[in-house]
């Protein structure tokens, strides 16, 4: 029976299946840690401009402020797995766990844009517009690139043209 899902579909489940590496978990638990950081900055920051408080840096505070623990969750979440070692990894395919890194990078992803939306607005109200298209933009262009690589990766003369499912090598 041929496979139906889309190629994006099947480069998801490729993805998702590989094992991952000790330095795959350090990017995460690093990416987690640096947005974690960035809040806190933004935060900073906000501190020093408060005697100028506006609705803006209002929001923006308490964007960070949510989004900061959300994203050092992330961080903590990965170094458990670097901790507990290649035993551990099975349980990164769950779906548990995909979906609990998936509302947490979400979270705390919109957390992060409201930050920082919120001091663009405070700093320039019109600029607030360019943020929001680059926003749309490399939203956009992320999934139109996910598209275009799972096609390549499916083509008959393609790396993963022997794979017929989500199965890694």
């Amino acid at each position: 029976m041929a496979n139906k899902s889309s190629p994006s579909d099947r480069l998801n489940e490729y993805i998702s299946r590989k094992p991952p590496t000790v330095a795959l978990l350090t990017l995460y638990r690093n990416m987690g840690f640096g947005a974690g950081a960035l809040c806190l900055v933004l935060l900073l920051g906000i501190g020093q401009m408060k005697s100028e408080s506006t609705a803006a840096l209002t929001v923006s505070a308490f964007s960070a402020s949510f989004a900061l623990p959300l994203w050092v969750l992330l961080g903590i979440t990965y170094e458990f797995y670097k901790v507990l070692g290649e035993r551990s990894y099975e349980h990164l395919g769950t779906s548990f766990f995909r979906t609990f890194v998936l509302l947490i990078a979400m979270f705390g992803g919109l957390g992060l844009a409201g930050a920082t939306g919120g001091i663009i607005y405070h700093l320039e109200p019109g600029a607030i517009w360019s943020f929001g298209a680059s926003l749309l933009i490399a939203s956009f262009g992320q999934v139109w690139f996910h598209s275009r690589l799972a096609r390549w990766w499916f083509a008959p003369e393609g790396p993963g043209s022997s794979h017929s499912g989500p199965s890694a090598p």
